[in-house]
């Protein structure tokens, strides 16, 4: 029953990990949209943005076929 209360919490704290970084790469671009044209501000956030959400994926990809056998 335990790791069944720890997968879902991976997710919820997954799930909210995922809502703070777009909300600070939305507003990093908002900020930015000003000075700089929008694709050079969108590149770089976007290639962070996906290797974090990438990297949590594996991670818990990893704690989800850990324990199996």
């Amino acid at each position: 029953m335990e790791s069944n209360k720890d997968k879902k919490l991976l997710w919820v704290m997954a799930i909210i990990a995922g809502i703070l970084i777009a909300t600070v790469v939305a507003l990093a671009i908002r900020s930015y949209a000003g000075i700089v044209p929008t694709w050079k501000v969108l590149v770089p956030f976007g290639f962070a943005f996906v290797s974090i959400a990438f990297s949590g994926l594996l991670l818990l990809l990893v704690l989800k076929f850990a324990g199996k056998k």
